[in-house]
């Protein structure tokens, strides 16, 4: 994330790696690095009780509409947008072609 010069970086920042945690097989958290989110994301009110998180997942998904967008130029493009990214083509129902990236972001606020 971009700081300000000479601003210190919280210890949390320092090693995110530090923070990954296996809740069960299928709930892990493997923070990579920190984030800084636009104001009014850093919180949530629910009802009058105001939570902070600490650590967000988000889910990134590029599709394309056309099987014209596909092929080894955008599996290259995918793989190289992300650590993890994986890229796909699938065939729909009606017989058309398409192709998409999924990639994860693990991040500490």
């Amino acid at each position: 994330p971009s700081r300000t010069p000479g601003a210190a970086v919280p210890p949390h920042c320092a090693n995110p790696e530090a923070f990954a945690y296996n809740w069960s097989s299928r709930a892990r958290y493997s923070p990579t690095h920190c984030k800084k989110v636009p104001a009014g994301e850093d919180f949530n009110d629910a009802g009058g009780t105001l939570y902070y998180p600490t650590f967000a997942q988000d889910v990134h998904v590029w599709e394309s509409p056309s099987a014209s967008d596909c092929g080894a130029d955008a599996r290259a493009k995918c793989e190289a947008s992300a650590p993890g990214a994986v890229y796909a083509e699938q065939q729909s129902d009606a017989g058309f072609w398409t192709c998409s990236c999924r990639w994860k972001d693990e991040f500490l606020f």
